[in-house]
């Protein structure tokens, strides 16, 4: 079993700078063990996602 290669700080805090520069105010931030960073933003960060959009949205990275 591979080992896990979670994001490191800096680029948790590069994706979250990234998305306030696009102008969305963050809500969450999930990371996972395979280094994927998702961010929802604040509107939808109360709302839990149907499995089809948590897939979709682990696509984007």
């Amino acid at each position: 079993m591979a080992e896990a290669q979670y994001p490191s700080a800096v680029a948790i805090k590069r994706a979250i700078k990234a998305v306030r520069d696009a102008g969305v105010k963050v809500g969450s931030v999930k990371i996972g063990p395979d280094g994927s960073i998702l961010t929802l933003p604040a509107e939808t960060a109360n709302v839990a996602l149907s499995p089809y959009d948590a897939w979709k949205a682990q696509q984007v990275n």
